[in-house]
């Protein structure tokens, strides 16, 4: 399985964002953690995980750095990079602290890695992704990848995955499915990004360790979420975003009357006819709305609605692919100069714009007979003042996380607002 083969693969734009942004912006990891009633095969596992980098050739890759153009290009060597470690322990929540908190190989040039984490009762497996080469949508492809070679090696040894060499990792999909083939005609260089107007609180710039804060919503409070949106006729990320600005509201106090801005992640894989491969192909939709005084939770919500389902027919995400499409032909040293100038605003006017990332539905993952029994997903920490809340769906259960350092930001903050996240989604 050694090679000393190089394969050398373009850096599209969403890359070359994400790359670059890991510098600055965020430690640039997605997680997932998966846990399972029964004991997987390690043996097995470690085959598997080795095997999916054979599959998904981008996951042997590191980026480098060329003055005009950057190109991934694949490790020497593969059998000596550490993908995947197992440790026994009764001591699982820290252990998987710890494994969040591991810093990627290979000077934070590795793709992927994977531990798998056994105590007496259960095994809780750890999946570590780069966002450079793959956003959330990308690790739920992972995972299902990784759950299908599994499951094969346990009916056949010897399986050999094929080598997806062929699927785009490219935004040209969605732009064939709008219709649009010269897509950088379309980009207004002269359209700038309105200008933020709040952020999370936090205390100061420095970079810590990654902790993770969240609430989680199942059973019977979970069938009643979806109950509510079906008598609202509204998604339920939008009443997820209904309850971001409500608790932001309480816990910022902005002027009233005075419109505030959130950032909304969107897959547009929803929007691509052909299948991709890993890679990275979401883009944003900016909403802005005031605060109003005493408005109930279904004035707020219908405010969301209607400024959601408007900013949809307007936009759609396609200014942002724009973007990210521009930022891939551009000479890199006038990337880095872009990406440096969105950091200092930020910085120099202490706002940024919140962000929600919804990664949606995980679908239920069968490593051979072993069903996972719970899986949620993590976002990137992002360093302050950048906030992103993570949201993720397993079976009947939504997750709410937030990824950030106790350095910088106030637990306390965090904390008081995943609460009124909670209480406000659990009491429709």
């Amino acid at each position: 399985m050694n090679t000393t083969d190089q394969k050398i693969f373009p850096l599209n734009g969403q890359d070359r964002f994400n790359y670059l942004a890991s510098f600055k912006s965020f430690n640039a990891q997605i997680h997932a953690i998966l846990t399972f009633q029964e004991h997987l095969d390690i043996e097995l596992l470690k085959k598997a995980v080795r095997l999916s980098i054979e599959a998904e050739p981008i996951l042997s890759c590191g980026v480098v750095e060329e003055d005009l153009v950057p190109f991934w290009r694949s490790f020497d060597n593969l059998d000596t990079i550490e993908w995947f470690t197992f440790v026994e322990s009764n001591e699982v929540e820290y252990k998987t602290q710890e494994f969040l908190q591991k810093p990627l190989g290979l000077e934070g040039q590795q793709q992927l890695y994977v531990q798998l984490i056994r105590s007496v009762d259960e095994d809780v497996l750890g999946v570590k992704m780069n966002h450079a080469s793959a956003d959330g949508g990308g690790v739920k492809e992972y995972l299902i990848l990784l759950a299908g070679i599994y499951t094969r090696l346990c009916q056949e040894p010897l399986y050999q995955p094929q080598i997806n060499y062929d699927a785009r990792r490219d935004q040209k999909n969605y732009f064939d499915t709008l219709g649009i083939s010269e897509p950088i005609t379309l980009f207004n260089p002269d359209q700038s990004p309105e200008l933020p107007t709040w952020t999370f609180p936090y205390q100061n710039l420095d970079i810590g360790s990654m902790f993770v804060s969240k609430r989680r919503i199942n059973g019977e409070n979970y069938r009643r979420l979806l109950e509510y949106s079906k008598e609202q006729s509204v998604t339920v990320n939008t009443i997820i975003l209904t309850s971001l600005y409500r608790s932001l509201f309480k816990l910022i106090r902005p002027p009233f009357e005075e419109e505030m801005e959130i950032n909304v992640t969107k897959d547009l894989r929803r929007e691509c006819t052909c299948k991709q491969t890993i890679c990275n192909l979401s883009s944003k939709l900016s909403m802005r709305i005031p605060r109003l005084q005493e408005e109930t939770y279904v004035s707020t919500l219908k405010r969301v609605d209607f400024e959601m389902k408007r900013m949809k027919e307007r936009d759609s995400g396609l200014d942002t692919a724009l973007f990210f499409e521009v930022l891939g032909v551009i000479e890199y040293a006038q990337a880095i100069e872009i990406l440096d100038g969105l950091k200092q605003q930020a910085i120099e006017s202490g706002k940024c714009t919140p962000f929600l990332s919804n990664m949606g539905v995980i679908q239920p993952l069968n490593f051979n007979f072993v069903q996972a029994k719970d899986a949620y997903m993590l976002t990137p920490y992002m360093y302050a003042p950048e906030f992103m809340l993570g949201v993720s769906t397993y079976k009947e259960t939504l997750t709410l996380a937030v990824s950030y350092s106790e350095i910088s930001t106030r637990k306390e903050d965090v904390e008081t607002f995943l609460q009124q996240m909670y209480e406000e989604l659990t009491e429709l």
